[in-house]
């Protein structure tokens, strides 16, 4: 493997369709930039995480709470 580069794999494997993220990914997506663009350590919780999401996709937080929570435990923290 010598010469390539690291590939994050929540950018490149969940799609469904050619070249379209699956919701999964696109929720992925939001939890990482959720996660680098808040200054507040209050505002990185799953919770605050849940609000601002469903708030900038006109969804109920409380729907978009487990994938989160499934997400940052089984998927994000491990890499």
């Amino acid at each position: 493997m010598a010469g390539s580069t690291p590939r994050l794999s929540v950018f490149d494997t969940f799609k469904t369709k050619k070249d379209e993220p699956t919701g999964e990914a696109l929720r992925q997506r939001s939890i990482i930039i959720t996660l680098a663009t808040q200054d507040n350590p209050t505002q990185t919780t799953r919770t605050a995480i849940s609000q601002k999401i469903a708030t900038d996709n006109g969804n109920v937080w409380k729907n978009l709470y487990s994938g989160i929570f499934r997400d940052l435990d089984e998927i994000l923290i491990p890499l």
